[in-house]
């Protein structure tokens, strides 16, 4: 049932016994709902959005500063996540490894205009940001991104796709800035650095991310088999991706389930799936 309306009546008549991605507002009276039960959890999902550093000026790391110190997360929080998802402060999903001594990037105009003043750019300049047009938290997002990026010169133009368009778009690198849609960067494994590798070892998206200290590290997590060591590498990568981003890390936002009060022992893993072995209906 792609409709998210469609999805919570069919719950609520009873004619299923759990549904996925239930909408953010909807979540607080589902949960008062008699017979009715709301399942949230973070795992290995990053909402962010993604530079394609081959375009200019999103080559230079002032102008990414930038970007980031202009973005209202709290805001976005509040208006497109209910409130209920945590600014994230890392491209690496809230998984192993993940090091919650990074900082959250402010909410700086001062210091975003400082930056872009600096850059080669310095009266600002337009970009483009692709997002999935039928996805309605991408165009929230993207909505709260254009009227924040005014403040410092950014024309930000919303160049909208059907999800197969976006992710064409993706593998040819014809595009400035990519925002998945909500709910679908997340990592296929348990492993923590998997998204690490896609993005910036293959770069199959052509980001084009070109720190090489970063990218080095990357490939170190790969081979070694050393878990401390592995541990060591993925806190100073996120720590020089916080000095260099090589994105706009938004929220770590839970996947959201509605189910009969019924339903027990449902739990969701690490990629976004559930597994049903444990699940039971009725009974304590």
């Amino acid at each position: 049932m792609p409709d998210d309306t469609a999805r919570v009546l069919a719950l609520k008549s009873g004619s299923v016994n759990v549904v996925n991605a239930v909408p953010y507002s909807q979540l607080a009276s589902l949960s008062k709902e008699s017979g009715l039960a709301v399942f949230t959890k973070v795992i290995g999902i990053i909402e962010a959005i993604y530079f394609n550093e081959h375009n200019k000026p999103l080559d230079e790391t002032g102008v990414r500063q930038a970007l980031n110190y202009a973005t209202p997360r709290d805001s976005i929080n509040e208006v497109v996540f209910a409130g209920i998802a945590e600014p994230a402060n890392s491209m690496l999903p809230k998984m192993r490894w993940w090091d919650s001594s990074v900082k959250v990037y402010p909410y700086d105009l001062a210091k975003a205009k400082q930056l872009i003043s600096q850059s080669s750019q310095p009266s600002g300049f337009d970009v483009t940001l692709m997002l999935v047009g039928s996805d309605q938290g991408s165009k929230q997002i993207a909505q709260i991104l254009q009227q924040a990026w005014k403040e410092i010169g950014i024309t930000l133009t919303l160049r909208q796709v059907d999800t197969a368009g976006f992710f064409d778009n993706l593998l040819k690198g014809t595009y400035d800035l990519g925002l998945f849609p909500t709910g679908t960067a997340n990592s296929d494994v348990a492993e923590p650095d998997e998204l690490y590798q896609i993005f910036y070892v293959a770069d199959i998206f052509h980001f084009g991310y070109s720190n090489t200290l970063v990218i080095d590290k990357v490939k170190q997590v790969m081979t070694t088999q050393d878990n401390t060591e592995r541990e060591r590498l993925m806190k100073e990568i996120q720590r020089l991706g916080y000095e260099d981003p090589y994105g706009i890390p938004l929220m770590f936002a839970p996947v959201r389930f509605g189910l009969q009060s019924d339903v027990k022992g449902f739990n969701a893993v690490t990629p976004g799936w559930w597994r049903l072995d444990q699940v039971w209906i009725g009974g304590k």
